[in-house]
Order: structure tokens, then C-alpha cells, then sequence
């Protein structure tokens, strides 16, 4: 692509990146909307490799100010307030910014740096991240406060 192309139809670099940033989350996203079972089926697509391009682009564009800024704008558009919404209160965005943390790191490691996550770890993921849900469940066993 030429740089004139780029400026057309991107703006900048940067754009570039965005676009291909937002497209990248659109198709290659893992995410279910069952409550109930979040923790078990989350943990199980996250060992997935197709998750793994979203958390390439995030990490590597922190070597660069722009892409950095571009990276952390999209992932809270595209990422953590859909997720915030749909966790509901309360501390709806705190739990949201954890959650993505954690599958962040959990891609990291279990797909980057250390290869195949154990049982035992996988394990951990769906019930932490079932708690992470859980927090916002009126479940009816705990007086209000």
C-alpha cells in the first residue's frame, strides 16, 4: 500500500491500525452471553488459538505512544464497556477492566509464553471469572447491606 492510499482511506498509520484493530476484535472475539455458565465456556474458548491476534496487537502496540493510545481508546469501546454493560452493576467497570486483565494475562501466558494451560488452570480461569459475574447476581442468599 502506498502512503497516498493510506492517507485516502485511513488518515495515518495510526488509522491503519485502528481499523485493523476493531476489525481484528469483530472477528476473532470470544465471548458468551450465558450468565450462568460464563466462567466454564470462557475458560474453554480462551485456550482457543483464534483469541490470540487481539492480545498480539494490544501488547505489541505499547512499544509505540500513538498505537498505544489508538490500542487502549479501542479496547475500551470495543472491549470492556460492552463488557461493563453486559456484567451490569455494581462496580460494573471495575469488574470489566479485571476480567479483561485477566484474559489479557491468561492469553499471555497460556498461548504465548507457557504453551498449553494445565487442567487445574483452566480450572481456576472459569471459576474466577465466574466469581467476577457472580459478584453482579442477585442471587438471594446474601441480605443487602
Amino acid at each position: 500500500m502506498t502512503s497516498a492510499l493510506l492517507v485516502r482511506y485511513f488518515g495515518s498509520k495510526a488509522g491503519l491500525f485502528e481499523a485493523a484493530l476493531i476489525r481484528t476484535i469483530a472477528e476473532h472475539s470470544v465471548f458468551t452471553r450465558d450468565k450462568d455458565r460464563f466462567g466454564e465456556v470462557m475458560s474453554r474458548l480462551s485456550t482457543e488459538r483464534g483469541s490470540m491476534d487481539i492480545t498480539v496487537m494490544l501488547v505489541l502496540a505499547l512499544a509505540d505512544p500513538e498505537a498505544r493510545t489508538v490500542a487502549t481508546r479501542v479496547a475500551q469501546q470495543h472491549m470492556i464497556a460492552p463488557l461493563a454493560q453486559w456484567l451490569g452493576p455494581p462496580h460494573a467497570e471495575e469488574r470489566a477492566e479485571t476480567m479483561f486483565a485477566l484474559l489479557t494475562g491468561w492469553a499471555i501466558q497460556s498461548q504465548g509464553i507457557g504453551g498449553v494451560a494445565a487442567p487445574q488452570s483452566i480450572a481456576w480461569l472459569a471459576a474466577t471469572l465466574q466469581a467476577i459475574v457472580d459478584e453482579g447476581e442477585d442471587r438471594g442468599d446474601v441480605p443487602p447491606e
